[in-house]
C-alpha cells in the first residue's frame, strides 16, 4: 500500500474525534486555535495502533505529530499525495505546518496545513540496541482521586515481577532473547521499583484516552526534577472506566494501558513490541489473527500465554541463529530446523538453524519450526509446524502462509514472476531429540529444476552459524508444558 494512501486511511479514522469536537464546540475553537507565536512550526510523525483481544473489536491507529512546542497533536484532513515517494515508518518524517493550523484542543488540521516535508529519513528509536532498556511506569489520577484498581506494588511485580509474579514483560523478553533484551524498573525519587503516582489537576471524567494521554504528558512536563529523556520506555496507566485497552507508539517511547491491561503479558510484550518498532502479525484477512506469536491478539492470562514471536519478528529481532537465502542464486539446500527453546538453552550447533528468510521473490518469505516448547510451550495456533510468513521489511505487517508438518510442501508458483521457476519449501520428518539433543524439522528449500533435492537424498546446509548469539544464559522458563489456550473472552 502507498505510504499516502495508509495515512489517509489512519487520518479518517481519527478525523472522528475531531468532527465531534467541532459539533460540540462550535468554531470558538479556531479562533484561538495558535498555540505559538512564530508563523510556523517543526513536528515528527509517529503512528500509534491499540489492543485487540482474541473475542474482536476494532483496532484504531492513530497518526500524531510530535511538535517543538512539545505539544503531541492528532492529525486530520491529510492530503492524499503529501507523503507520496517516501517509505512508511513511523518516527521517520519531519515536517513543517503554519500554527494557523494546530488548536488547542491537540489537533492538526492537515488541510489547512500547508505542510511542508522537511525529512523522510530521520532516526528512531527502533534503532537502538541497548540490551537493557528502562521502563518508567506512571498511574495516572485525576482530581477527584480516581485512579487504576492496581497498585504500584501490583505493577511493579505484574511488569517487572518484583514480587512474586513469574511472568511478565521483563521475564518474557529476556526468555525469548536469551537475556539479550531486558526492560528494568525506571530509576526516580518518586518511584518505587520503577512505578509513581501522577496526579492530574482536572477530573478525566467523560475524557478519552487520548484526551488523558495529553493531560498525562502535561503533567508529567510539568512534575519537578522528572526528565523524560532519562528513560527508553515511559507508560500510562489509566483508570478502568475509560473506554479502551492499550495502545502504544510505533518507534516511540510511550504506551498507555487501562488499568488491568497493563498486567497482562501478552498485552505488554505486544504493546512494547510497538515501541520497538513491529507491527502486527495477522493471517488472512485479521491482522491479528497469528496467534502462534505475541504480535497477534492479546489475552487475559496473568502467566501467559508463554510464547514468543513469529518467524518474521524473530528473524528482525536478530536473537537466534539465522540464515538468508535467495533461491534464484542458490542451489536447493537442506535445513535442520530448530525451536527456539532448543536454541536459547544451547541445544544446538552450527548445524542447525532457527530462523529463515528467503529473498528474491515477488514477496519476502519467512518461517521457523515452531516448536510448542519451554519458552514457547504457550504458543496458541500453528505449534510444532513449520510456520511460514511473508512481511515487507522490519516494521511491516506480517501475514502467514502456510504450516508445514512432516512431508508437506508449500509451493510459490513462478516465485519472482516470469519464469523464474516455482519455489519449493519441503518438510521432509520431524523427529523428537533425546535428551541433550535437539529436535528437528528437517526442511528442503529450492526451486523446481532437473537437479532438485530430495528428501532421500542429503544436500549441502549454509552456514548456521549464529549473527549475534546469546552471551548469557536464559533463565528458568515459567512452564516446561503447555499452558491452556486462551477462551473467547479477551
Amino acid at each position: 500500500m502507498k505510504l499516502s494512501r495508509l495515512f489517509a486511511a489512519l487520518a479518517a479514522l481519527t478525523s472522528v474525534g475531531a468532527t465531534d469536537h467541532h459539533e460540540t464546540s462550535g468554531e470558538q475553537l479556531r479562533v484561538s486555535h495558535s498555540v505559538v507565536d512564530s508563523d510556523r512550526m517543526s513536528c515528527t510523525v509517529f503512528e500509534s495502533h491499540s489492543l485487540t483481544p482474541i473475542s474482536g473489536g476494532q483496532s484504531t491507529e492513530r497518526l500524531v505529530c510530535d511538535a517543538d512546542d512539545n505539544g503531541v497533536y492528532t492529525l486530520t484532513d491529510v492530503p492524499n499525495d503529501f507523503f507520496d515517494g517516501h517509505s512508511l515508518a513511523s518516527g521517520s518524517i519531519r515536517m513543517s505546518v503554519l500554527n494557523s493550523c494546530v488548536y488547542n484542543s491537540n489537533y492538526m488540521d492537515m488541510s489547512a496545513c500547508a505542510a511542508q516535508m522537511l525529512d523522510s529519513k530521520v532516526g528512531n528509536v527502533s534503532a537502538n540496541t541497548k540490551g537493557i532498556r528502562s521502563l518508567i511506569v506512571m498511574r495516572v489520577i485525576d482530581s477527584r482521586s480516581v485512579e487504576p484498581t492496581l497498585s504500584k506494588a501490583d505493577l511493579s511485580d505484574g511488569i517487572f515481577g518484583t514480587g512474586l509474579d513469574v511472568y511478565n514483560l521483563s521475564t518474557g523478553y529476556a526468555l525469548c532473547s536469551g537475556n539479550e533484551l531486558q526492560f528494568a524498573p525506571g530509576k526516580f525519587i518518586d518511584a518505587t521499583d520503577g512505578v509513581m503516582d501522577l496526579i492530574l489537576p482536572v477530573s478525566t471524567l467523560g475524557k478519552s484516552q487520548y484526551e488523558v494521554e495529553a493531560l498525562a504528558r502535561t503533567a508529567m512536563g510539568n512534575y519537578a526534577g522528572f526528565d523524560s529523556n532519562l528513560y527508553d520506555h515511559i507508560m500510562w496507566v489509566l483508570e478502568p472506566k475509560i473506554n479502551f485497552l492499550a495502545y502504544a507508539y510505533i518507534n516511540w517511547k510511550y504506551s498507555v494501558f487501562q488499568d488491568l491491561w497493563a498486567a497482562r503479558p501478552s498485552a505488554l510484550i505486544h504493546e512494547l513490541g510497538h515501541n520497538l518498532g513491529y507491527l502486527h502479525s495477522g493471517t488472512g484477512t485479521n491482522v491479528y489473527g497469528d496467534q502462534s506469536g505475541m504480535m497477534g491478539f492479546s489475552y487475559k492470562n496473568d502467566e501467559g500465554p508463554v510464547m514468543c514471536f513469529n518467524a518474521a519478528k524473530s528473524w528482525h529481532l536478530n536473537w537466534y541463529s539465522n540464515v538468508d537465502l535467495n533461491p534464484l542464486t542458490t542451489t536447493g539446500v537442506e535445513l535442520n530446523l530448530i525451536g527456539i527453546d532448543d536454541y536459547v538453552n544451547g541445544v544446538s550447533t552450527k548445524a542447525h538453524t532457527t530462523v529463515v528468510k528467503i529473498f528474491g521473490g515477488i514477496e519476502d518469505l519467512y518461517f521457523m519450526y515452531n516448536r510448542r516448547k519451554g519458552i514457547n510451550s504457550g504458543t496458541v495456533k500453528f505449534g510444532n509446524t513449520v510456520n511460514i510468513v511473508a512481511q515487507i521489511g522490519k516494521g511491516g505487517q506480517s501475514w502467514t502462509r502456510a504450516q508445514l508438518s512432516g512431508g508437506q510442501t508449500y509451493t510459490v508458483n513462478e516465485f519472482a514472476g516470469g519464469n523464474t521457476g516455482n519455489l519449493v519449501i519441503k518438510v521432509c520428518e520431524i523427529s523428537l531429540g533425546i535428551p541433550g539433543t535437539p529436535d528437528v524439522a528437517r526442511t528442503l528449500v529450492y526451486v523446481e529444476n532437473a537437479d532438485q533435492p530430495s528428501c532421500t537424498q542429503l544436500t549441502p546446509s549454509p552456514t548456521n552459524e549464529p549473527i549475534m548469539p546469546p552471551t548469557v544464559a536464559p533463565t528458568d522458563s515459567p512452564t516446561r508444558q503447555p499452558i491452556t489456550p486462551p477462551t473467547n473472552e479477551p
